[in-house]
Formats: structure tokens, C-alpha cells, sequence
């Protein structure tokens, strides 16, 4: 994901097969999360064990905090993810 993206709202949503994702914006871009019947999530990305998200090692605790809203398109969304997130340096 190229570092001038802001926003990446449903993209991924339903790409289930994916495992590697290299995030390269500074500041996290608003992504989607809505949380259904109390019990299954769906989000910018698959929630899948085998994904990795890479993220800027110098913008990882960015990516790491934040407040998720239910149904919201939010930076604050990534926490979510925080299993899935490394940091990553990119060149």
C-alpha cells in the first residue's frame, strides 16, 4: 500500500487468501471495521491467521493505539489488527 493512501476503507475485505501486506504510510490510513452479532468481525482486511501486515517500524506504535468505534472508518481501527502488525523497514 503506497504511502500517499489515506483511506483504505472495504479493499481487502473479502480476500481471504491474503497473507502478506506491506503498509508504507507514516501516518495509519482510516480503514474499516464493523463488528456483527456481538461475535464476527469484518474489516478492511481478512481476519485470518496467516496474514502478516508490515507497517513503517518507525510509525508501528501509531498503528498499535487507537479506540475502535463499531462501524467506523477510522485510523484508530488498526488495534484490531495488532496480532497481524510487524514493523517493518522499508527502503
Amino acid at each position: 500500500i503506497p504511502d500517499s493512501v489515506t483511506s483504505i476503507g472495504e479493499a481487502f475485505l473479502h480476500c481471504n487468501s491474503l497473507r502478506l501486506v506491506y503498509c508504507k504510510p507514516i501516518t495509519p490510513p482510516a480503514i474499516y471495521y464493523r463488528r456483527y452479532n456481538n461475535e464476527d468481525y469484518y474489516g478492511s482486511f481478512p481476519f485470518n491467521s496467516g496474514m502478516t501486515i508490515y507497517v513503517p517500524r518507525s510509525a508501528y506504535y501509531s498503528y498499535m493505539q487507537g479506540h475502535v468505534s463499531n462501524g467506523d472508518i477510522s485510523t484508530r481501527n488498526w488495534v484490531v489488527y495488532q496480532s497481524y502488525i510487524q514493523p517493518y523497514d522499508f527502503e
